[in-house]
């Protein structure tokens, strides 16, 4: 084979590479507009419209302009001193928010079992609780018992709990108070109740 057909094999090669790439740029736009992403002028239109379009802002004047234009912000994307932010997710769900459905209340076994027809001055003995750690500082506090997780209100072997703080957990069992203190073995503190 020659130079010269060497060449033209060459430059033959060239305009299909290129035609197959026009194709293939024709087929792509067509299956965008057919999956309705991208209207007639190129603006984003369908699904991805909410994800890249900015959301309007209502300027100080009433007229609403798309976020990061100078009517809701000052310049370089920073707040004015006089503009307040505006905080929007008071809608949206606490992400720590248990959406598990709480456990059945437990009774003790101990107190189930003492009859009504026994004697009267026999109490029921207190229920172990072993304390093994505490939520503090969100919606609500939360103490980790027994391997399983509680709340103020929550029944657990026929005590319930009416308070959890910093000093540990307090139950309420046959009208006594009882505190249980963190990481303790079981038993309420000597004194308490």
């Amino acid at each position: 084979m020659s130079a010269m057909q060497a060449a033209q094999k060459t430059a033959l090669e060239k305009r299909i590479v290129a035609a197959l790439l026009g194709l293939f740029a024709l087929t792509l736009t067509m299956s965008l507009r057919k999956l309705s992403l991208f209207g007639p002028s190129g603006t984003v239109q369908g699904p991805l419209a909410r994800a890249v379009t900015p959301p309007a802002v209502e300027s100080e004047s009433g007229s609403a302009a798309p976020a990061g234009t100078p009517a809701s912000v000052g310049t370089a994307g920073v707040l004015s001193p006089g503009d307040e932010p505006r905080y929007t997710a008071q809608t949206v769900r606490d992400p720590m928010a248990n959406l598990l459905p709480k456990p059945a209340p437990r009774g003790s076994t101990m107190a189930q079992s003492v009859r009504a027809d026994g004697p009267a001055d026999v109490k029921p003995p207190r229920p172990v609780l072993h304390v093994q750690g505490l939520v503090l500082g969100g919606p609500g506090a939360q103490a980790i018992i027994n391997n399983d997780v509680y709340g103020v209100g929550d029944l657990i072997g026929g005590a319930r709990i009416v308070a959890i703080g910093r000093a540990g957990v307090t139950v309420e069992f046959n009208g006594e108070s009882i505190v249980y203190p963190t990481g303790a073995s079981g038993r309420p503190e000597a004194g308490a109740g």
